[in-house]
């Protein structure tokens, strides 16, 4: 083989590998950065889908991939801090900021990228004589960039030069099923992890003839439908139900946009409009403005219809049981969660305040069924054992982010595990309820209606008290805001401890001679435990006030 052959070859592959390299780099320096902001931003979104589309669109952009704004909102969707819908116009967002990422691709013959490379230069000095995180960040994420577009110019090099030694022309031309194209870019995609190298290459290939425009664009719908399916793998099996929802529609939405764009190929009105009038006839910026439509038109012609769709995916992939719909999906987070120890803190936090919230509320329904004496108590222990489940995954998720801690890091991870501890007791409080409103069920006259109207009265107050710990859980408040917050529920913790002895106190003085022989143990034992939970949301309602960062 020709040395100059086996030369180019190396310096192509050269080329790939300081490009995937790069993107690599600039990822994991802007997830740092951007993980816990997008948690925090899109949790002050107010349903707004036009907002939802561009937070989408923009973390995708500063990401320079979809892949981690997909599999972020996997995570929040599987935690239940957004719904359906907002996840599905965040992935249309997500796909839009993608196609943007790449406009880099679009500068004629590159010449500009070689300038860029400079940035290279200018992050490792950075790094060198960095300080602190924030230091590393910077020079990390533009050492990524210089590489980046180091990687593109390596192989756009490259590849013109293989074209004339190896004479892939005619081999290229040879391969003219739109099918078959696509397949191809398909394949290439998932090999390498990414639309971004697989368009480098079509527009090398484009510019130096190996390939038409139109067979180019093919390919091009095939490596964003890559994308899709490498998601599908990454973040679709093993995630909860609407997990699993999220990753097929953004596949489907994809499908939907290679049979769009392909019918547009056969009208060349629209082809030559878009290659030669709108670009000029450039190469690189006509399959960077095709990329830009590909992700584009599909989403927005979606969108108006986001809310039959969602109804249609939750139609497509069912829970296995109807009575547990409003069950919980699996807190497990994903491997490139706990890797970024900073980010994997604040999802185990989410997950935390998720697991509370749903007790609060479990209780409040129990409470009721104590006093309605019907209660679906196969539903109840279903939300019970679904509580245990998600309880154990997340013990196992803050000891395995623990592990990427080190010194007094450590602390605020046996915060985590304390606060844990104590949702293991209001599980268990909210398994008694259950118990105790089975007997009452089954014995209606277990309690007298004086009792009952006190129970009543200690349950409502109870219910406050979680209301209030929920308002310090879902809301970003100031230190005095929940301070102020905190008072509340020693006042009503107080309030709820003064009653409950009350009650006592009044039980025990009475002497009504037909109640002397009454079996009162479930009533003391109702009155103990509404005072236990009393005392378990004030403590949660602390600890979790002192791991505010």
């Amino acid at each position: 083989m020709d040395i100059n052959i086996i030369y180019q070859l190396v310096m192509a592959l050269a080329g790939l590998g300081i490009l995937l390299y790069g993107i690599r780099l600039m990822n994991t320096s802007m997830e740092t950065v951007l993980g816990y902001r997008f948690k925090r931003t899109l949790s002050t979104l107010s349903g707004n889908p036009f907002r939802t589309y561009g937070l989408g669109a923009g973390t995708t952009f500063l990401l320079q991939t979809s892949v981690l704004t997909i599999t972020m909102t996997v995570g929040l969707i599987n935690i239940g801090a957004i719904g359906l819908i907002q996840s599905l116009v965040l992935i249309i967002g997500a796909n839009f900021g993608a196609a943007c990422s790449i406009i880099l691709l679009a500068f004629e013959s590159f010449s500009l990228l070689k300038f860029f490379a400079l940035f290279c230069i200018i992050g490792v000095a950075i790094l060198i004589f960095a300080r602190n995180q924030k230091a590393e960040i910077v020079g990390n994420t533009l050492l990524g960039f210089g590489l980046l577009c180091l990687g593109i110019t390596m192989l756009s090099s490259s590849m013109e030069e293989l074209t004339t030694l190896l004479d892939i022309a005619s081999v290229m031309s040879v391969i003219s099923n739109p099918i078959l194209l696509i397949l191809i870019g398909t394949l290439l995609s998932v090999l390498m992890q990414g639309s971004y190298p697989v368009t480098a290459i079509l527009i090398a290939f484009v510019a130096s003839g190996v390939m038409g425009f139109d067979s180019a664009c093919f390919a091009l719908w095939g490596a964003n439908l890559g994308t899709g399916i490498i998601l599908l793998f990454l973040t679709g099996f093993g995630n909860g139900y609407n997990g699993r929802r999220v990753v097929v529609f953004n596949v489907l939405m994809k499908i939907f946009g290679c049979i769009l764009f392909s019918a547009l190929m056969f009208v060349p009105l629209w082809t030559n409009w878009i290659n030669m009038d709108l670009c000029g006839g450039i190469p690189s910026i006509s399959l960077v403005v095709m990329t830009l439509l590909f992700n584009l038109v599909p989403g927005l012609l979606l969108l108006p219809f986001i809310k039959p769709i969602s109804r249609f995916m939750e139609w497509m992939i069912r829970q296995r049981n109807d009575k547990e719909k409003g069950s919980y999906d699996t807190f497990e987070l994903d491997d490139r969660v706990i890797n970024n120890p900073a980010i994997a803190y604040r999802s185990v936090k989410d997950n935390i305040a998720k697991i509370l919230n749903m007790e609060i509320e479990l209780n409040k329904q129990l409470c009721s069924a104590i006093f309605e004496k019907k209660v679906d108590h196969t539903a109840q222990k279903g939300k019970l054992r679904a509580l245990e489940k998600a309880i154990k995954l997340t013990v196992n998720n803050t000891i395995r982010v623990g592990g990427k801690y080190a010194g007094d890091d450590l602390e605020k991870i046996n915060a985590l595990l304390n606060i844990l501890n104590d949702t293991t007791q209001i599980l268990k409080v909210c398994t008694r309820f259950d118990g105790f409103a089975q007997i009452i069920q089954d014995k209606p006259r277990s309690l007298l209606n004086s009792q009952i109207d006190i129970l009543k009265q200690l349950g409502k107050e109870i219910n406050d008290l979680g209301d209030k710990v929920c308002e310090i859980l879902n809301t970003q408040k100031t230190v005095k805001e929940r301070e102020d917050k905190l008072n509340e529920i020693f006042q009503l913790n107080d309030l709820n401890i003064a009653n409950n002895t009350a009650a006592k106190h009044n039980l025990l003085a009475c002497s009504v001679k037909d109640d002397k022989k009454r079996d009162n143990s479930l009533y003391f034992n109702l009155l103990y435990e509404f005072g236990k939970l009393g005392t378990d949301y004030t403590d949660i309602a602390i600890k979790i006030t002192l791991t505010e960062e």
